[in-house]
C-alpha cells in the first residue's frame, strides 16, 4: 500500500486535537488527524469559560498572566480563520458570599499582580440577583462555544483532507522503519490528544490522569441578565434568548456516564443563592475532565518510544490553557526549546511500569 507521508500524526479531535491541527498549520508543518468520537468527553459538553481567576482563592490560575492573552489572541485569529464567532470575549460578575471576600476582592485590586483581572466596577442590570455583600469583575474572560469550535474545525480539516474518522482507535499507533503509521499515513511524530482515553493507551496510561465527573443544567429563564455570574457555580448566556447553563459540579468518585439527581440538586441549591427565578429546566448533561493530582497539565515526549508524545491533564481550565502549551511544545519538536518544566510529563518517569516499556518496544518494527 503506498503510504502517505505527513510530520505528524494527531490521535483525537478534541478541543486540544483541533488546536494542535491550527498550530502545526501555522508553523507549515503537514499532518492528519484521527479521531473517534466519544460522547462524554469533557470537550463535548464543555461551558468553555476562560476565566484567569481561581475564585476560591481569590488569586491568578497558574500562569494565567502568560496563558489568558495568549489564548484570547489565539482564539480571535481563529474566529477569523474559520469564519466562525465561536469565541466571544465577557467578562465575569462575581457576587461575593460574604464580607471577608468583598474586603479580599477590593485588597487585591490595588495589587499589580492581580488588577490586570480583577476590578471593583462593574455593572448589572436591575434583576432578582441579590448580592448583600457587593461584586465585582473580572476582566479579559471569555467564552469558547467548544462544540461549535469542534465543528468548525472539523469542517475545516475535512475540506483540507486532513481528517479520517474511525469507529475505535488501536490501543496505540505501531512505529515502523522510523514512521509511526495508522491506515494509509505515516509520519515521524505522533501527539495524543486523548483525554481520558489515555487511561486505555499501554503507552502513556502510566501518567496520573484522574476522572472528574461534571455536570451542568440547561435552563431558560426570562429573569436573568445576559451576563455571565459566578457565586458558587457560573450562570451562562447561551446563544439563545433566555437560555443559560448552570454548572458545574465536580465529582471524582462518580465514573456513571449519566446524569444524577444529587447533581441536579446542588446546582440548584447554589443558583437559588444567587436570587428567586422562575425557570424551565431543559437538559442536564455529563462530561468528564481529565485531572491531575498536582493540578498541573501533562505534557512532553514518551521516556521511551520517541517522537510520541502526549498533550493532556488540563482539566476544567483547557480552553485557557490549550493554546500556549500546544505552541510550547511544537516549539520544543521543532525548535527544541525547553518545555514548560511544570507541565513536563517527566516529573513522572518514576511511575513509568515494566508493562508500559515492553509495549513501548514491541510499537518499534524495522
Amino acid at each position: 500500500m503506498l503510504m502517505s507521508e505527513k510530520d505528524f500524526i494527531i490521535v483525537g479531535q478534541g478541543l486540544v486535537g483541533s488546536i494542535l491541527a491550527l498550530t502545526l498549520e501555522k508553523f507549515n508543518k503537514s499532518f492528519i488527524v484521527v479521531d473517534c468520537v466519544n460522547e462524554t468527553s469533557s470537550s463535548k459538553v464543555s461551558a468553555g469559560i476562560l476565566n484567569p481567576i481561581s475564585f476560591k482563592r481569590c488569586i491568578n490560575s497558574w500562569k494565567a498572566n502568560v496563558l489568558n492573552p495568549f489564548s484570547i489572541s489565539f482564539y480571535k485569529e481563529t474566529n477569523v480563520k474559520l469564519q466562525s464567532n465561536d469565541f466571544i470575549s465577557l467578562d465575569v460578575v462575581r457576587i461575593f458570599s460574604s464580607y471577608e471576600e468583598q474586603n479580599i476582592w477590593h485588597s487585591k485590586t490595588g495589587d499589580n499582580r492581580y488588577n490586570l483581572f480583577l476590578s471593583s466596577d462593574f455593572d448589572l442590570p436591575k434583576s432578582n440577583i441579590v448580592f448583600p455583600y457587593g461584586g465585582g469583575k473580572v476582566n479579559s474572560c471569555g467564552r469558547l462555544i467548544v462544540k461549535d469550535f469542534l465543528s468548525s474545525c472539523f469542517n475545516y480539516l475535512n475540506k483540507k483532507k486532513a481528517i479520517i474518522r474511525v469507529n475505535s482507535i488501536q490501543k496505540a499507533i505501531p512505529k515502523i522503519n522510523g514512521n509511526y503509521c495508522v491506515q494509509n499515513y505515516k509520519a515521524k511524530h505522533i501527539i495524543y490528544c486523548e483525554g481520558l482515553d489515555m487511561l486505555n493507551n499501554p503507552i502513556f496510561n502510566y501518567l496520573p490522569i484522574i476522572p472528574n465527573k461534571g455536570e451542568l443544567l440547561k435552563i431558560k429563564c426570562a429573569e436573568l441578565p445576559n451576563v455571565l455570574l459566578s457565586k458558587g457555580i457560573f450562570v451562562l448566556p447561551n446563544n439563545s434568548k433566555n437560555n443559560f447553563t448552570i454548572g458545574a459540579t465536580y465529582d471524582h468518585k462518580d465514573k456513571s456516564k449519566f446524569p444524577t439527581r444529587s447533581a441536579k440538586i446542588e446546582l440548584l441549591k447554589k443558583f437559588n443563592k444567587i436570587g428567586d427565578f422562575n425557570i424551565k429546566i431543559i437538559d442536564q448533561t455529563v462530561g468528564f475532565r481529565p485531572t491531575t493530582v498536582d493540578r498541573r497539565p501533562l505534557v512532553g515526549e514518551h521516556p521511551i518510544l520517541k517522537k510520541s508524545y502526549v498533550i493532556n491533564g488540563m482539566g476544567s481550565k483547557g480552553v485557557m490553557m490549550a493554546p500556549w502549551l500546544v505552541n510550547n511544545l511544537i516549539r520544543h519538536i521543532i525548535f527544541n526549546e525547553a518545555l514548560e518544566k511544570e507541565a513536563s510529563i517527566k516529573r513522572h518517569e518514576k511511575k513509568l511500569k515494566k508493562e508500559n516499556i515492553d509495549f513501548a518496544s514491541q510499537l518499534c518494527v524495522n
